[in-house]
């Protein structure tokens, strides 16, 4: 989010926010495949600076769609209780795709956060007007 945050903050403002979230959702899923698939370090730091940029997309995009969904008289409560639900996402899900990862492969704990990005957020993000 360092160096695309602020083009993605650019993109969300002028674009609405489908256009940094659907983008940055495919980088995402594409990224998190490439990283269960690589062999070797050079298709790993690709698939994971793919899977960076999509986050950067994200950061600014998921942060103005929880502003304008706020209610006005407890938006603050509302943007903290949206950050907690992303810093519980950063806790648990590392845990859970190494559990995964110690069962199955990395591939298929890669592979299980592209589908689950592909199959629950994708139909979220596309409902949305702008």
């Amino acid at each position: 989010g360092l160096i695309g945050g602020p083009f993605a903050g650019m993109v969300t403002d002028r674009y609405g926010r489908k256009a940094g979230l659907v983008p940055g959702l495919l980088l995402c899923t594409v990224g998190a495949a490439g990283v269960g698939l690589s062999s070797s370090v050079y298709p790993f730091v690709c698939a994971l600076s793919v899977w960076g940029a999509g986050e950067s997309l994200l950061g600014p995009s998921i942060a103005s769609l929880a502003a304008d969904t706020a209610p006005s008289e407890s938006k603050g409560a509302y943007l903290a209780v949206v950050r907690q639900a992303g810093d519980m996402a950063l806790l648990c899900c590392p845990l859970a795709l190494g559990c995964v990862a110690d069962l199955a492969s990395t591939s298929a704990a890669m592979g299980v956060v592209s589908v689950a990005t592909a199959a629950v957020v994708f139909p979220v993000v596309i409902q949305l007007d702008r």
